[in-house]
């Protein structure tokens, strides 16, 4: 049929994917490897921008050839199936079916009916549309969407169904877009804020709903300490997906801040074989050559493999600082036995050169400065002195066994290891800043260095069943982790220098050790989770116990800060599924987060708690490709540090908790396959943050660094006709005005472009060209040392070569 039978207007403004243009339209490029049919179709239907759907066990045991070069739907179809004895059927309306191909007549030399055709049962056990994650919750998706997520449950839930605010960035669009971090890639999420140290090859800073996200690797929680430096950075090229957790989670995963997590996927070995290697090029000198294999050992496919790995020369938006890296990771998985099976993670990773942005004078950066602005470029520091290294290193597993087809037993573990030095120059703002003449500042040098060590195991024993007419899925889970951070820090005087001319080469003064502090905990909680179906009805409860036992040595002045807490969390939630795809929820949860150090009277902080009491709906049209979410949610945190009235003369810095934050806000989230040829990211949030409680100036003030509006919006089309397999994508996000962290200056609103350029030259071979901050939008990403300010990312373009075999 020809392709003006169907405007192009009208499949640019579906809302759905399943419109009749998706099976009318011409043929296009598709590249799908070979290997088992189901994940193939799943693919296929993802990039074409159809609905299918079909009785898994007729794909069970099946291969798919793959399929490599320009294709109509019909025809693609067609070739994936060739040889499997089984058909696609056009339904109408962009929704297609699978099934037996009808059995070919019998000859015979007598006249004779021909066979009938092999009956379709119309009663299908369970209809499901194809896709990798449709079965994992942790599993790879295909394009944009992902339906399924077991971050919020531990328990592989649809996203549709969960009664909580999730988003999952797949690895596909993290490639799309081109992010180079784990903070780069949830830009465009609800409910999530970056960018508050600028543009950081130290460590990615992720606010949810305003609070600190901790960071979790295949569910085993990574340490962050943002005063000692003591964090591993994961490499975003490693990772099949990054989920955002927004909302207090105490009640799964122990201590994390009320505002939510963000937990990290690495890939995962895979079932058909994998080839793919590439190139960058970009901005500040970056080259960069990576490389992603895997697939099947032996022929029965019980053992396949994954090797991931880059290696990075690169510069920075500031002179003489670099962001260097070597990564690895090797991944196997041994399918042990029919019911048992058994998954190793590990990875290496080695960074030199980079470190945190520096923070430079209000006057020049967010203030005029008779001297001018000071270049973006402008480095206060030292040659050959500043920098960062890092070095770290990380096993895991995931153990599964199944034990009945209802009950199932799961294991994660993972012990990670990271030796970090930072030597670093920063600005004296204790003292006058800049001086008379608004362009010299006086400096002082740090070498700060850092050893972790972490180590966490997290059993799961989940089990199905029914009592009467209520459907039962039960987690029982025990989890434990144990920390250790030694930080050794030392300072020195280093000479003033002018900013706007500055001369390199002053002479450092002698390093005194300021800091001595070695940092051990150990926390075991045990958990207990019944999700309860009763038709469309779904209730959720969740309860867990805490035990955190550890605490801080200063070997200097030979003081211990014991850390001796007990608490318990939990989660209750009410949802309703209706028939057209649309969820409703409420719940209510709670959290916890231990405090290190004491009070003015040598008392040990108690944990700081939250809680928070959320509703939302989420709507997925039949068939499609497609999830819309909206939330509204009212979060509180106690026991929050806040100044003691009366401090003891011995101690007049001395902090008591009685203070308290509340955070409020709506959140709206769309992701979209729209027509075959273009896809949506959409969402916008709004925070009223406030200090309800505290003894000093911020009292009635907003959150620092929390906006009180955001949002973003990424289109992604693909051509046809004469632009055949160009791909095009524009992304604009905006940030409303923010206070800084001393709440010294109020950072301006910022809106920034993102553009990306996708074009296949051949069947396994893209280039690919991705730019931030389009037009290169000079700002202040934020004032958060006491009177220091940090410049936020300038134009970054990227070109990227990758090549599959």
């Amino acid at each position: 049929m020809p392709y003006p039978a169907i405007p192009l207007a009208a499949c640019l403004l579906a809302a759905v994917p399943t419109l009749a243009c998706a099976a009318d339209a011409p043929a296009r490029t598709y590249r799908i490897e070979a290997g088992p049919l189901g994940p193939a179709l799943s693919r296929f239907a993802a990039a074409s921008g159809v609905a299918l759907s079909f009785d898994p066990a007729l794909a069970r045991d099946r291969q798919a050839r793959g399929l490599t070069g320009a294709y109509t739907v019909p025809a693609g179809f067609a070739a994936l199936l060739e040889d499997s004895g089984l058909e696609a059927r056009d339904q109408g309306n962009g929704a297609w079916t699978l099934q037996r191909q009808p059995a070919p007549a019998m000859p015979s030399p007598a006249p004779a009916r021909p066979a009938p055709a092999a009956r379709v049962d119309a009663r299908l056990p369970t209809v499901v549309i194809t896709g990798e994650a449709e079965r994992d919750g942790d599993a790879a998706a295909a394009g944009f969407v992902a339906r399924r997520s077991s971050a919020a449950s531990k328990t592989s839930t649809s996203l549709l169904e969960t009664p909580q605010s999730v988003s999952v960035v797949t690895a596909d669009q993290i490639r799309a877009q081109g992010a180079q971090s784990v903070e780069q890639s949830v830009q465009y999420t609800a409910g999530t804020i970056i960018g508050s140290n600028g543009p950081s090859t130290e460590h990615d800073y992720v606010f949810a709903r305003g609070f600190t996200a901790r960071q979790f690797l295949d569910g085993v929680g990574l340490y962050a300490s943002y005063v000692s430096g003591a964090q591993l950075r994961i490499e975003p090229y490693g990772l099949e997906r990054v989920e955002v957790l927004r909302g207090p989670s105490s009640a799964l995963y122990g201590q994390v801040e009320p505002g939510g997590l963000v937990n990290l996927v690495s890939k995962r070995p895979t079932s058909r074989p994998l080839r793919e290697a590439g190139l960058q090029v970009g901005s500040f000198d970056r080259y960069q050559a990576s490389v992603d294999v895997g697939g099947p050992l032996g022929q029965d496919g019980s053992v396949s493999w994954r090797l991931t790995g880059l290696v990075r020369e690169s510069g920075t938006q500031s002179d003489f600082m670099d962001n260097n890296r070597r990564y690895i990771a090797p991944a196997l998985a041994w399918k042990i036995g029919p019911q048992t099976s058994l998954t190793v993670l590990a990875h290496y990773q080695k960074d030199d050169g980079g470190g945190r942005a520096q923070p430079l004078p209000p006057e020049g950066t967010l203030l005029p400065n008779p001297n001018g602005t000071v270049p973006l470029d402008r480095f206060l520091g030292e040659p050959g002195f500043d920098g960062m290294r890092r070095e770290q290193s990380s096993i895991g597993y995931l153990l599964e066994h199944r034990f009945t087809p209802a009950t199932v037993f799961r294991q994660n573990g993972r012990h990670s290891r990271a030796n970090m030095r930072e030597l670093f120059s920063l600005v004296d703002y204790y003292g006058a800043s800049w001086a008379a003449d608004l362009r010299t500042v006086d400096r002082y040098a740090w070498d700060n260095r850092n050893k972790l060590s972490l180590s966490g195991i997290d059993n799961q024993l989940e089990t199905t069943f029914a009592t009467g007419a209520l459907q039962h899925t039960l987690l029982l889970g025990a989890d434990w982790r144990r920390i250790r951070d030694q930080w050794d820090f030392y300072s020195a005087d280093e000479g003033p220098l002018d900013v706007f001319a500055p001369v390199y080469g002053q002479p450092l003064g002698e390093f005194a050790q300021a800091i001595d502090e070695r940092t051990t905990r150990r926390q075991s909680g045990l958990y207990l989770q019944d999700q309860i179906r009763w038709q469309r009805w779904t209730v959720t409860l969740g309860a867990r116990n805490d035990r955190a036992r550890g605490g801080t040595r200063d070997n200097l002045g030979e003081v211990d800060a014991p850390l001796r807490d007990d608490a318990t969390t939990w989660r209750a939630s009410l949802g309703y599924l209706f028939p057209q795809g649309v969820a409703l929820y409420a719940g209510a949860s709670t959290s916890f987060d231990p405090v290190s150090g004491l009070d003015g009277e040598g008392r040990a902080f108690e944990p700081s708690k939250g809680r928070q009491a959320e509703a939302g709906v989420k709507y997925q049209p039949a068939g499609s490709n497609s999830l819309y979410t909206l939330a509204v949610f009212d979060l509180r945190q106690r026991n929050v540090l806040t100044p003691d009235p009366n401090p003891p003369e011995s101690n007049p810095w001395a902090q008591i908790q009685t203070g308290e934050i509340r955070v409020r806000g709506v959140e709206f989230e769309a992701k979209a396959q729209l027509t075959r040829a273009l896809r949506l990211l959409a969402s916008y949030t709004h925070f009223d943050s406030e200090i309800t409680r505290s003894n000093g100036a911020d009292l009635g003030r907003e959150k620092p660094y929390t906006p009180r509006n955001q949002a973003a919006a990424w289109l992604d089309y693909r051509f046809d006709g004469a632009l055949a397999g160009l791909e095009l994508g524009l992304g604009v996000n905006r940030r409303s005005a923010v206070w800084g962290f001393s709440y010294d200056m109020r950072v301006p609103s910022v809106t920034l472009a993102d553009l990306a350029l996708r074009y296949p030259l051949g069947q396994r071979t893209q280039l690919a060209l991705n730019v931030r901050n389009l037009a290169d939008k000079q700002y202040v990403s934020n004032c958060s040392y006491a009177d220091g300010c940090v410049f936020g990312e300038r134009r970054t373009a990227i070109l990227s070569l990758t090549h599959g075999w």
